[in-house]
């Protein structure tokens, strides 16, 4: 065991020693390879390549700060869309699209908008498919012209949902479920102690997908210039598996190769025409906030929000509130600070982050303006930290509100004796074998769980009270675990403005008194550092580099676990013909899929991973 565990250790140091080593030879790199900063041309063609994710925030990749690497993050994103509407030197812009799988509605409507600034100046916006779903097509109906690959496909079929119940195939093994939850549209733990779905849910759901095909097919009626019948005409008859059958009902204009059209339009390697990547532009200075004297300030809540410090990467997000709330003090506190921005991303997570979080934004409001603008969704906690915010933006297609907490456990004593495990328990408290035992609630115990969820929903429709000025029996009848979209959720007050986060900087902008002519720089909180300003500062070291391989190592590990308990899961399954399945929650991960509020955040999907990472979950 210990000549096991040196070995351990002796790895990670010589893996965080090479790993040192990379990064030094990268810095070196960069000071002799290193160019100056891309000249913007007039007459240039911006080249925008949104065929894979954009980030909420600025990367914190160990590639991108090695090479200083810098992707354009979403916010970014937006504002130079903006921009190059205004911008002389930018002639038209081109777009390469595909299966947009890396975000949501909400981000692609805000992309959406900035493409249709630039068509509203007059200037050319050409997007190229080689494959696209509905919600690329949703941002690419923003163009003058779209075009398609000879070889490709359409797919806009319109937007598909479900939910799997898994009682029944969690019963099958003997592990059972229970929960308490504050509100009856609080929906999420239906999954595991329902065999179907209840009437509150499925009304809560098919609002929602109303709302969002409502915003879909008045986005492609409006880009291409036919009526809103029409739009769900040629709905109903997708996908466009034939590209041809695409240009006869008027969803693409021509059919082209990507190789094709690029040399058509001067951009290949070869052109002659003046063109930049994004990247580029915002290098050469395409960002009319560099070189502002006022400064906004954007605080990230991306992911489930919990305890703690945050975390990205082995496929977890976590918005923690210990990192949360230092940024949010740091910002509140620096003088060059005019407003602040809290950019909210996240489905919920835990009560006692989201109130930590809350109360540091409330701290930040006696100094200045706190502005929240919501992506993709901020419901349940990252509505919770919302609420008291001077200020509430959101996009129409944002899935928010959620007021409402639930606790949920499985027990899992009669699988034990099933399977042969005899467990001897021993307590010193009357109820110390609650949240560890395998066995069910007793009443008692239930009775204090319920007290306590109580008391969290009342804290939550309180919180929401204050911030809306609503009276608490006002926010009751919006609450109960309700989710809306957008549009649903600024008619009812949950919300002041619809719009991404361009109108959350004009936004702050009036709230802190700056003229609304006037530019503003933007500062990420945390702050965004190169490699080098790392190592300089003294924030990157070989000791940090090896808290990054520990975590890769730990990460591992649990995987391992997870693995193993899944395994046993799907061996007791095997008798039922349902060895190795995999269940999978509502909407998956995006593209013309509808994600459902509550659905399961960073716990994974299968049987046995549920138990081997999720014991016990208190969740607004």
């Amino acid at each position: 065991m210990a000549k096991g565990r040196t070995c351990l250790i002796t790895a990670i140091i010589l893996i965080a020693v090479f790993f040192g080593m990379m990064a030094l030879g990268g810095v070196i790199l960069m000071a002799f390879f290193q160019g100056g900063s891309p000249s913007i041309e007039e007459d240039s063609i911006l080249v925008c390549d949104f065929r894979g994710a954009i980030g909420e925030r600025p990367s914190t990749d160990l590639q991108h700060l090695i090479w200083d690497e810098r992707p354009v993050n979403l916010t970014e994103t937006v504002r130079l869309l903006h921009a190059a509407a205004d911008d002389d030197r930018i002639s038209s812009v081109v777009v390469r699209l595909g299966a947009m799988t890396g975000f949501g509605w909400g981000t692609g409507a805000e992309i959406r908008e900035g493409l249709a600034a630039i068509r509203e100046a007059r200037k050319p916006v050409e997007v190229h498919f080689e494959a696209g779903g509905d919600l690329s097509y949703y941002v690419a109906s923003a163009a003058t012209r779209i075009h398609l690959s000879p070889g490709g496909a359409l797919f806009v079929d319109g937007i598909y949902g479900e939910v799997q119940f898994m009682k029944n195939l969690y019963g099958k093994v003997n592990i059972s479920w229970e929960a308490v939850t504050a509100g009856e549209y609080k929906s999420y733990p239906e999954t595991y102690i329902s065999e179907s779905m209840s009437a509150p849910f499925r009304k809560q759901i098919d609002r929602l997908l109303d709302d969002r095909f409502d915003s879909y097919l008045e986005a492609i009626a409006g880009g291409r210039g036919m009526s809103a019948l029409s739009a769900r005409n040629r709905i109903d008859e997708g996908p466009y598996l034939v590209p041809q059958d695409a240009i006869d009902a008027g969803l693409v204009d021509t059919l082209s190769f990507w190789s094709d059209f690029a040399r058509s339009s001067g951009i290949n390697e070869e052109g002659e025409t003046p063109h930049l990547s994004i990247e580029e532009y915002r290098d050469g200075g395409g960002d009319p906030g560099r070189d502002a004297s006022h400064e906004v300030g954007i605080v990230y809540v991306v992911g489930d929000i919990m305890p703690g410090g945050s975390r990205d990467g082995f496929g977890q997000t976590v918005a923690g509130s210990e990192t949360l709330v230092e940024e949010i003090d740091r910002a509140a506190e620096d003088d060059d600070i005019e407003a602040i921005i809290l950019r909210v991303s996240s489905p919920g997570g835990s009560v006692t982050a989201s109130d930590a979080i809350w109360k540091a934004l409330e701290r930040a409001k006696e100094q200045k303006p706190v502005i929240a603008s919501m992506g993709d969704v901020a419901a349940s906690g990252g509505y919770w930290i919302s609420a008291g915010a001077d200020a509430i933006v959101c996009d129409p297609t944002t899935v928010t509100g959620s007021i409402g907490v639930f606790a949920l456990r499985p027990s899992w004593d009669r699988l034990l004796d099933r399977v042969g495990i005899g467990v001897e328990e021993f307590t010193r408290g009357e109820n110390a074998a609650m949240f560890q035992s395998a066995k069910p609630w007793t009443e008692s115990h239930r009775a204090l769980v319920e007290k306590g969820i109580v008391h969290s929903y009342d804290q939550f429709l309180e919180r929401v009270s204050v911030g809306r000025e609503m009276d608490v029996a006002e926010v009751k009848k919006i609450a109960g675990g309700r989710v809306w979209m957008g549009a649903s959720a600024k008619r009812i007050g949950l919300v002041d403005e619809l719009g991404g986060i361009m109108r959350a900087i004009e936004i702050a902008k009036e709230h802190a008194g700056i003229d609304a002519d006037e530019m503003v720089a933007l500062r990420y909180f945390p702050e965004e550092k190169s490699l080098w300003e790392q190592i300089r500062d003294g924030e990157f070291s070989i000791r940090s580099l090896g808290e990054v391989v520990r975590g890769a190592l730990r990460g591992e590990i649990d995987r391992a676990v997870e693995r193993g308990v899944r395994g046993a899961v799907d061996h007791a399954l095997r008798p039922y013909g349902l060895g190795g399945a995999s269940v999978e929650n509502f909407g998956g991960g995006g593209g013309d899929r509808f994600v459902a509020p509550g659905a399961m955040n960073g716990t994974g999907n299968a049987p046995g991973a549920m138990l081997a990472r999720l014991p016990w979950r208190l969740s607004e």
